[in-house]
């Protein structure tokens, strides 16, 4: 891994994150777009013009938890209005093992003093995670610190939110990832087989790379309920192997490997005809797609959403 403290790779990806985010906030605050596939849209192309795109942009809005892009059958979160809660995300490459992970929440118009508390109490976990983020302290204490300032704030993470460790070859994660997760809570399907990992607590080593995914609600609505009301919007060829029967699908996921290897993309940008529709549903069956599921808090409550990369390197802690 490259030098940090030299105007790195990191640097630069963090640098378009923030301009990034700059520009969507001056459309929709100085322009007045609210569009979100349009918003979406144009934070894609700025990225792409300066790097790659590792995780295309979502606009999330109010209950919505996030990874949304646009809805035909859900209208009123595809536009912002005045007193809404907003949740942007992306992530960008900028090496070949160099990510950046970016999502930050904003309130339009809104003067709720109990929001504006939540995105403050955000900002402070990332702004000084740093002070726990040390060699052979435990990943486990990230977690500690993330919940107990959300505790001490009014808000609580939403169950069994999960951050992962970078993969091997610069892939947002892989099989093999370490991984926290925020306000665990086990649950067993009907065969009492247990549906989520164990949450184990690991040493922070030299070289690790955590993408963190904060996402929290208020905390009077700890626990929610979480419900889906349409397909994901967002996919990944998570580099499972499997011989496909249809020569559709196989000409599918060769283009998903030439234009995104194993980063993340938009399934609108390919699903458009019946040929496309069945190589999906095929890749899908066979588990070689990863799906970012767009929740909606049943009870109507707000979500609120902070990411961010931790790099570990030369026994010292970056926050990108």
């Amino acid at each position: 891994m490259e030098n940090l403290n030299n105007n790195s790779n990191y640097v630069l990806a963090k640098k378009i994150c923030d301009e990034c985010f700059k520009l969507l906030k001056d459309n929709i605050f100085n322009d007045n777009i609210r569009d979100i596939k349009y918003l979406c849209n144009l934070a894609d192309e700025y990225i792409k013009s300066k790097a790659k795109l590792a995780f295309p942009t979502c606009i999330s809005k109010n209950d919505c938890v996030g990874y949304f892009v646009s809805e035909t059958k859900m209208a009123g979160y595809n536009v912002i209005v005045p007193g809404d809660v907003i949740k942007i995300e992306y992530a960008v490459r900028t090496s070949e093992d160099c990510v950046v992970s970016f999502g930050e929440t904003i309130l339009y118009k809104c003067e709720n003093e109990e929001y504006k508390k939540i995105v403050q109490t955000l900002n402070y976990i990332k702004n000084n995670i740093q002070t726990i983020c040390k060699i052979d302290n435990l990943n486990d204490d990230i977690r500690y610190f993330i919940q107990t300032h959300c505790a001490e704030n009014g808000c609580y993470p939403i169950r069994n939110c999960k951050s992962l460790q970078q993969g091997i070859g610069g892939t947002l994660n892989d099989e093999n990832s370490k991984y926290i997760i925020l306000n665990y809570l086990q649950h067993y399907d009907i065969n009492d087989n247990a549906m989520v990992e164990e949450n184990l607590a690991l040493p922070i080593e030299n070289g690790d790379i955590y993408h963190m995914n904060i996402r929290v609600i208020p905390e009077r609505s700890d626990p929610c309920t979480l419900v889906t009301s349409h397909e994901p919007h967002i996919y990944r060829l998570n580099g499972k192997k499997y011989g496909f029967k249809l020569r559709s699908t196989r000409s599918l996921y060769n283009t998903l490997r030439k234009n995104h290897n194993f980063d993340c993309f938009r399934i609108g940008d390919y699903y458009n005809d019946a040929r496309s529709k069945l190589g999906f549903n095929e890749m899908i069956k066979n588990q070689v797609l990863d799906q970012y599921t767009v929740y909606y808090n049943r009870e109507k409550i707000p979500c609120f959403i902070k990411n961010f990369t931790i790099v570990i390197n030369e026994n010292q802690c970056y926050i990108f």
